[in-house]
């Protein structure tokens, strides 16, 4: 009887040609630049450890505490200044002078001669501020119409939203309009004339006096 054949090495283990390039193991292949651990390009410049990158707050506790230190350790030096004590001496002066009946008394009878002395200059004066605040603006007409919740809108309301044509709402409108910066304007002016025209004049009576 003849011996049992053995099998060959080819027939029996075919993993070396089946593991070749295309079948085999692709562990190292797999764990390539693209599908490997990819945890050293992560921690890269954008996904690495950003601790140092963050500011500690105990050390900005630290830091604001030394600024607040050294502000502090300059106050003494600051009060103590020929400025800041003289500073200190007007303000406490200016204080006191307010709080004295007789400043009030004597600024009263001053002002009260210079109206008796200047009234025309007086009156310009007063028409010169009373056309900066602009009185038509405040009641609520303004460049853009007719201002929500003013006296002008009141008032407009109790007239059931009906404004006549030439009634003295609607030119009131037409000059909120128009005079939203040509009224200020001309309060400028005529205050600036109030106070240089006088002066003007009282320069060129000296000159034909000299003359």
């Amino acid at each position: 009887m003849a011996p049992p054949r053995r099998p060959r090495d080819d027939d029996n283990d075919t993993s070396s040609d089946e593991a070749g390039p295309s079948g085999g193991d692709t562990s190292s292949d797999e764990a390539g630049p693209r599908d490997g651990d990819t945890s050293s390009d992560e921690a890269g410049p954008g996904g690495g450890d950003t601790s140092s990158d963050e500011a500690d707050p105990h050390e900005l506790c630290c830091r604001i505490k030394g600024l607040s230190i050294d502000a502090f350790a300059h106050i003494p030096a600051l009060r103590d200044s020929p400025f800041v004590t003289a500073l200190l001496a007007n303000f406490t002066r200016a204080v006191d002078t307010l709080k004295d009946p007789a400043f009030w008394r004597a600024l009263y009878h001053t002002i009260t001669e210079y109206i008796k002395q200047h009234p025309w200059q007086t009156a310009a004066i007063l028409l010169g501020i009373v056309l900066i605040l602009n009185p038509v603006a405040l009641a609520g007409f303004g460049a853009g119409g007719v201002v929500g919740g003013s006296i002008a809108a009141g008032i407009q309301a109790g007239m059931g939203g009906y404004i006549a044509a030439g009634s003295a709402f609607a030119i009131l409108q037409s000059v909120g309009v128009l005079g939203a910066v040509a009224i200020p304007m001309t309060g400028l002016g005529v205050l600036a004339a109030a106070v240089v025209v006088p002066k003007a004049i009282e320069w060129l009576k000296e000159w034909f006096q000299k003359g």
